[in-house]
């Protein structure tokens, strides 16, 4: 974990996994690797990229993230 992203311990089980091509990306965006691993862009983080996005952090929650140290625990929850 650094300030360009945050591994997540947790991989999701996949189908049909597709490369995007390659884009503009936000901090907080999660982005899914091939085999599952989830990654937090955090806030400075590259400017584009190809990993499937599979959802956005609030801005606001970002710095919490942050703060986490390895191993914390804490989850999703949706907001509109």
């Amino acid at each position: 974990n650094n300030r360009m992203g945050s591994r997540l311990n947790e991989k999701l089980n996949h189908i049909n996994y597709q490369e995007i091509h390659s884009s503009g990306v936000l901090p907080g965006t999660l982005q899914m690797t091939k085999d599952g691993s989830l990654t937090i862009l955090m806030r400075d983080a590259q400017t584009t990229g190809g990993y499937p996005r599979i959802g956005i952090i609030h801005s606001e929650d970002i710095d919490k993230i942050a703060q986490l140290q390895t191993n914390d625990a804490f989850q999703f929850t949706l907001i509109d």
